[in-house]
């Protein structure tokens, strides 16, 4: 077992313990592998560590109470929702090039 998904169980247990809400706002594990899922929807490369991630739980359901973040401020997405917000960042990097090209 790697040191990562060491520390993602330990963290499964910490919050089951400690903080259950919070802990209930987790999705599943990922059901299709994240990593071709992330490739073919961004065209980046997947580092491993981020595949253990989505394959521990495909991110956390924003929630009225305090939802799973990988810190303060950061939601955890989902691979889905990591690919909506790339596939925006796109579309808007090209807008703000056509209206700076004067079109």
């Amino acid at each position: 077992m790697s040191l990562v998904w060491s520390l993602l169980g330990e963290i499964d247990g910490w919050l089951t313990g400690n903080a259950p809400e919070t802990a209930a706002t987790l999705r599943p594990p990922a059901a299709v592998d994240p990593v071709d899922q992330l490739r073919a929807g961004t065209g980046i490369e997947v580092h491993p560590d981020l595949v253990a991630l989505l394959l521990w739980h495909d991110g956390a359901e924003a929630t009225d109470v305090a939802a799973f973040q990988l810190a303060p401020g950061f939601d955890f997405l989902g691979a889905a929702e990591m690919i909506e917000v790339r596939e925006r960042e796109v579309l808007s990097r090209q807008l703000a090039a056509r209206v700076a090209a004067g079109g």
